[in-house]
């Protein structure tokens, strides 16, 4: 009997290093959480190896370790893993043993073989299958060469958000291959490989404001785009920038003799050199200017009058080259509208660039504003970041999630982006009650309203009411309201002491006990009714305690 305990007891302890290495290994090493180009192999390597050799009959586990392993160039390896998961189905694994055919990753190339994985990728519906194929016709790669196959590819993979395949339409219809030239469209569908960080697309950008390809000439934005693209090694946009900033320097003094720039009256003479630095892709500087006339003064910048004009300037150079705090701070300050008018488009397109550079804050900041902004793909993409962000939580820091999920509650409440659920608003909101507002109030209509699947909610409804406006004060709007349903549905309880006690001795010594049964007459019908009947009664009592 003690050995089939103790037999037992491994077992368990077994599974749990399972799904602990298991999930370690999927956060260093899955195309789902991290970008090929971002893969921090040596790490992966270590994890992978571990939970592979604890399952090592696991299709899944291998592909993972084969994916780290072709970062490091352990082709051998990665080939017996690859074709392993491949046979078994694994779309990431049948593209990536495409790439090694095609490339020649420690095997002879095979342009055969590399068609035949990329398209059983493909036929799943993985998007660097379908890109891998229209790269095979696009070079005619053991195939005929066809401009507009590939091209039907590339299109693909950049409907399913590939920004490698993206850059490679809007090349294709900006040259006119495959397809009658499309300077607009291209110029389009650069931006969106751009917004993912593509930095070809960010050169070609530059390059279309330059040349006037497909959207107006502006050479301000077309030094914008190039230095964003230099400052992440692209040497042709380098090698452009550096021969238009030649040709302005030739044409204007320097900026020593005579500083120019839009708010030269606001740039004191010290600040000049640390100006022509951001000016000159320095991001990061660019945003310690626009803290400095948002603020006053920051850091080495000294003070500075304040100027929220000049301050959003210098936010969003520093955001275009990649600065994350300016990309969050500029976007704030057009999501609340108080400095400025508010602008949720220019909030979510700042929001975003700092989304793509995987700041979990940006996320939830990006969900928000994208449903303040309203529309079918605005909820779609504020779902999709939302979820990112719960994915990429460590288990230790769930509890950090409470305005996430009272935000997908509101999404599934009303079927924004997502098919409507309200169990899956009530699960949601559950999740959040006690620390967002919204999420109790959710809950407490849920009640009201009589929600067949709702058991004893009145009572959880309550006590989150009295968790969420404690440190509120009395006559605030969201306070009246919240405690107003609360009351009402403890009458639904027939006892008002079947609440909180600290939510009980408030409405016994603040409203009085009888008045949780003297505003069932208010909401018999509605919650409003109740609302208003809480508003006279905070007047009342703040008048009471005035007059002492």
């Amino acid at each position: 009997m003690q050995g089939i305990r103790l037999i037992l007891t491994f077992l368990v302890l077994l599974s749990a290093f399972k799904t602990t290495a298991d999930d370690e290994c999927f956060r260093l090493a899955s195309p789902e959480a991290v970008p090929f180009v971002k893969l921090d192999s040596n790490a992966a390597i270590l994890s992978c190896e571990k939970a592979y050799n604890v399952a090592p009959n696991d299709p899944l586990i291998g592909a993972y370790f084969a994916r780290a392993l072709l970062k490091e160039k352990f082709y051998d390896k990665a080939l017996e893993l690859n074709l392993k998961a491949a046979n078994a189905g694994i779309a990431f694994a049948q593209s990536n043993l495409g790439a090694t055919y095609q490339n020649g990753y420690g095997v002879q190339k095979d342009d055969v073989k590399a068609l035949k994985w990329y398209l059983a990728a493909a036929g799943q519906g993985f998007p660097m299958g379908m890109y891998g194929v229209g790269n095979i016709y696009y070079y005619g790669s053991g195939v005929s060469q066809s401009d507009s196959e590939a091209l039907r590819w590339y299109l693909k993979a950049a409907n399913k958000g590939l920004s490698q395949a993206q850059f490679s339409v809007g090349y294709m219809l900006q040259l006119g291959k495959g397809t009658a030239p499309d300077l607009p469209k291209a110029f389009s569908w650069f931006s969106k490989a751009a917004r993912s960080g593509n930095v070809s697309a960010k050169y070609a950008i530059g390059l279309s404001y330059l040349r006037g390809y497909g959207v107006e000439k502006n050479k301000d934005l077309a030094i914008k785009w190039l230095k964003n693209s230099a400052l992440q090694g692209h040497k042709k946009a380098k090698i452009l920038l550096e021969t238009l900033v030649a040709e302005k320097k030739a044409t204007s003094e320097s900026i020593e003799k005579d500083f120019s720039h839009k708010y030269a009256q606001f740039i004191p003479k010290r600040l000049h050199s640390k100006v022509l630095q951001a000016e000159k892709g320095d991001g990061k500087m660019a945003g310690m200017l626009g803290n400095a006339y948002n603020y006053g003064s920051y850091q080495d910048i000294g003070k500075v009058t304040k100027n929220i004009e000049v301050s959003i300037y210098f936010y969003e150079l520093g955001a275009e080259l990649g600065d994350l705090g300016s990309q969050q701070l500029v976007g704030l300050i057009y999501y609340r509208g108080k400095q400025v008018k508010k602008d949720l488009k220019k909030a979510s397109h700042y929001y975003r660039m700092a989304a793509l550079q995987d700041s979990r804050v940006a996320y939830v900041s990006l969900a928000k504003a994208l449903i303040e902004l309203g529309g079918t793909d605005s909820y779609k993409e504020a779902y999709t970041w939302l979820r990112k962000d719960i994915k990429e939580t460590p288990r230790w820091a769930k509890s950090t999630l409470k305005e996430n999920y009272s935000l997908l509650g509101y999404l599934y409440e009303h079927g924004y982006g997502v098919k409507q659920s309200y169990g899956d608003a009530y699960s949601y909101h559950m999740k959040a009650y006690d620390k967002e507002i919204e999420s109790a109030l959710a809950l407490a209509k849920y009640a009201m309203k009589g929600q067949p699947y709702v058991k004893r909610i009145s009572y959880i409804a309550a006590n989150a009411a009295w968790l969420t406006v404690e440190e509120l004060s009395l006559g605030d709007p969201k306070y009246d309201k919240i405690i107003a349903v609360a009351c009402a549905l403890s009458i639904e309880e027939n006892d008002c002491y079947k609440l909180d006690p600290l939510f009980s001795e408030y409405v016994k010594n603040v409203v009085h006990a009888g008045e949780c049964f003297k505003v069932k007459e208010n909401c018999d019908k509605t919650i409003p009714e109740a609302i208003e009947f809480h508003k006279k009664r905070s007047k009342e009592i703040n008048k009471s305690v005035k007059d002492g």
